[in-house]
């Protein structure tokens, strides 16, 4: 909003020009006037605030709002369909998220991460930082909340 009352012709740092990719067309995005979020399909968004839930799946109790979320949900919970494939290792995945977490481990392939408290090697920094979490600062947390030994002092009376 204070942008409208600057005059960037006489600034010294303009703004910079809006950058697209070639070939690809920006999509025209909508603000939500009930939460304030911007997407490019609003009406699909609305049905997120409906109160009803119109989808439901045929093998379990779920239901959902929109008909792409149950057939996905069908295609991972019930069938166990592979939706990802890695291109570089051939694994299939079901969920999108262990997808990602996997194409992490052919990230810097032929390096290798080093644990620094135990010198244990790891193809990529992500499962470096899930041992370091799971086995060191665990042992961290342990030595803090163990009670500290009392260290008696005694001074020395000088009469």
């Amino acid at each position: 909003m204070w942008q409208m009352f600057i005059n960037w012709g006489d600034s010294l740092n303009p703004p910079y020009p809006e950058v697209r990719e070639l070939g690809k067309k920006k999509k025209k995005r909508y603000l939500c006037d009930i939460c304030g979020i911007s997407m490019s399909c609003i009406l699909r968004h609305y049905d997120n605030h409906s109160e009803e839930q119109i989808h439901s799946c045929p093998h379990c109790p779920v239901k959902m709002k929109q008909k792409s979320n149950i057939a996905q949900h069908i295609l991972t919970v019930h069938l166990k369909q592979n939706t990802r494939k890695c291109a570089i290792c051939g694994k299939g995945f079901i969920h999108h998220k262990t997808y990602r977490y996997h194409m992490l481990t052919h990230e810097g392939e032929g390096k290798t991460f080093e644990c620094p408290d135990c010198e244990k090697t790891f193809p990529n920094a992500i499962y470096l930082r899930d041992h370091f979490n799971r086995l060191h600062n665990a042992a961290k947390a342990a030595k803090k909340t163990q009670p500290a030994k009392k260290v008696r002092r005694y001074a020395s009376i000088v009469i």
